[in-house]
């Protein structure tokens, strides 16, 4: 963005343009920063759908085991959040970070940061609901807030990095 104040003409004679002197920061915040906004603003949505997919798909496996298979709640919620763990991962491999890398690479790490996440929400819980005293309510605003930032953060940089 030209800086504040500063105002370019909408069309310039070709002298106007030999003279004009553009900084290097306006050409990054002009032409290449949407693109990089656009880019990572439409990966953000599609975490946000495959998570939203690996959510319902843990919620049916949850409760079809419960319901009608008869496993303890308890029980149930290791198969099903194995199942979503699978899904997040196609999903967010293939269609939010398009990764080209190696699967044995890869899904070890994504499943460090899904454990590592579950973790964070087990804390977050806990201190929020048992130290502090607080409803549990209270503890969905980091739970679904800071925790898929921090996931998508790390799956961006390292679990599907390009490097």
């Amino acid at each position: 963005m030209a800086t504040p104040g500063k105002q370019w003409p909408r069309v310039q004679t070709p002298a106007q343009r030999a003279t004009s002197k553009v900084e290097p920061h306006e050409i990054c915040s002009c032409i290449l920063m949407p693109k990089v906004r656009d880019l990572f603003a439409s990966r953000i949505i599609r975490f946000l759908v495959t998570g939203g997919a690996a959510t319902a798909t843990h919620v049916v496996v949850f409760v079809g085991l419960v319901e009608i298979f008869r496993l303890s709640p308890v029980f149930a919620s290791i198969p099903a959040f194995v199942v979503a763990l699978c899904v997040s991962y196609v999903g967010n491999r293939n269609w939010t970070f398009r990764s080209t890398g190696s699967l044995l690479v890869e899904f070890p790490k994504y499943a460090l940061v899904a454990v590592s996440g579950l973790a964070a929400n087990v804390a977050i819980t806990y201190s929020v609901v048992d130290l502090a005293g607080l409803s549990y309510l209270l503890a969905l605003i980091p739970v679904i807030t800071v925790v898929p930032v921090a996931t998508f953060l790390i799956s961006h940089r390292w679990v599907f990095s390009r490097q």
